[in-house]
């Protein structure tokens, strides 16, 4: 091999395995290539999910965390609502639409409920609870 082979393939070596060391070491954080106005539907798409579990039959709540936050704050410098985006947007808005009835007929249960539970007498722990009718 000649020296000047020799220099060319050291040179291209050199540069593979610098362009290797920079790929792994300068590796960027995932781009999310999502618009704002999809990163919106996305979160309203989320929270009508979570809504629609509260009120699905059978739902037992384990934890408070589970419970959507009621303080929403719209999204700001969205823009226009790109016309790719309309029909998703209304899909979100009719299962929103949908949904509302449900959830104030759910609310009006648990009120109920509560109001009932509060009615109910508790027993004076100082009085027996019980007749002792063989001794």
């Amino acid at each position: 091999m000649s020296a000047e082979m020799s220099a060319e393939v050291s040179a291209e070596t050199t540069a593979v395995a610098s362009a290797e060391v920079s790929d792994e070491t300068t590796t960027a954080p995932p781009v999310d290539d999502r618009s704002p106005w999809e990163v919106a539907l996305d979160e309203l798409e989320a929270e009508v999910d979570r809504a629609e579990a509260l009120v699905s039959p059978g739902f037992l709540l384990e934890t408070v965390d589970a419970l959507p936050s009621a303080a929403w704050t719209p999204p700001t410098g969205l823009g226009p609502l790109p016309s790719g985006l309309q029909a998703r947007a209304v899909a979100v808005f009719d299962r929103q639409a949908e949904l509302a009835p449900r959830v104030e007929e759910a609310v009006r249960a648990a009120r109920a409920h509560l109001r009932a539970v509060g009615s109910l007498r508790t027993n004076d722990t100082t009085a027996s609870v019980y007749v002792d009718a063989v001794g």
